[in-house]
């Protein structure tokens, strides 16, 4: 997990660098932002990667609006989960998680959690959802979180889930367990 505090550069663009570096390593041909339209550090990410096809969506207070035809290359969340209430807000990143995206990143901030109902539990509920907090960026009163989700890597194969234990087709025959 990263932590930056810098009182020039801002805890949002910290939290853009960051995001940036997550676009950056993934290389996504398609991004779906669910972000207020106007929203500065979307606008930043945009024309940064001019080369992504963007699709933004603002969701209020329903998760039906997300197009779950299509499949995107990666997720971005934006100054949305804080203004949700608790089940739409799990509803819409169980949807990107399932359905609409193999990895996303959600950036949200501090305060509002610790204002929003059940906040104290906030970070369990993003935990419990598969989210990694991967870096927290303060400057002055401004504290944002960056979580992330890869399905590829939110969690790592046990050891006994592998070929050289019961999940071996070869070993059928031979042992008993």
């Amino acid at each position: 997990m990263t932590t930056a505090a810098n009182p020039s550069g801002g805890a949002q663009r910290q939290c853009l660098l960051a995001i940036g570096a997550l676009l950056r390593s993934s290389s996504p041909d398609s991004v779906l932002a669910i972000a207020p339209r106007h929203d500065a550090t979307l606008t930043a990410l945009q024309a940064r990667f001019t080369h992504c096809d963007w699709q933004v969506v603002s969701v209020c207070n329903s998760v039906d609006g997300l197009d779950t035809a299509r499949q995107f290359d990666f997720g971005v969340v934006l100054d949305t989960l804080e203004h949700l209430a608790e089940p739409i807000g799990n509803a819409l990143l169980a949807r990107l998680r399932d359905v609409v995206t193999r990895r996303f990143c959600l950036s949200i901030a501090e305060h509002r959690i610790a204002q929003a109902p059940g906040g104290a539990a906030a970070h369990d509920r993003l935990s419990a959802l598969g989210l990694q907090l991967i870096g927290r960026y303060t400057a002055g009163a401004e504290a944002l979180r960056l979580y992330f989700y890869d399905v590829a890597t939110y969690k790592a194969v046990p050891d006994w889930l592998s070929s050289r234990n019961w999940a071996n087709p070869e070993r059928w025959d031979k042992e008993r367990w």
